[in-house]
């Protein structure tokens, strides 16, 4: 993903064997989690709710995770696919980078610990 460095978020048409598939791709933390929905806001304020499926591979630190670990304030790297147009468009995550974990972090994580007491 080096090379999209920088890109908040976009749209574009592939070229796959099966025909062409319109994706989008977003960077920004997740602000609001519910159901199987992932909503994240980039740092110039767009925001996009993502449909989050057992098929979508999310992953932090090259170690995959469930999708239900995704928490509020993780700063995300979602790419998937558009289906329809307009207002009526929807966007399916296929892949959740996670960066890092802020305020929330991931659902279900240990609280950092100290160093271990002197013996």
């Amino acid at each position: 993903m080096h090379g999209l460095h920088g890109v908040l978020h976009g749209e574009g048409t592939v070229q796959t064997e099966q025909g062409q598939v319109r994706v989008a791709i977003q960077h920004g933390t997740v602000s609001q989690v519910s159901g199987s929905n992932v909503t994240v806001q980039s740092s110039d304020g767009f925001t996009r709710t993502w449909s989050v499926g057992s098929d979508t591979k999310v992953v932090s630190m090259r170690t995959g995770l469930q999708s239900g670990q995704i928490g509020m304030g993780s700063a995300v790297f979602v790419a998937g696919t558009v289906q329809g147009t307009g207002s009526s468009a929807t966007y399916s995550a296929t892949y959740i980078l996670m960066h890092t974990m802020h305020g929330g972090g991931m659902k279900g994580s240990p609280e950092p610990s100290g160093p271990a007491p002197a013996s």
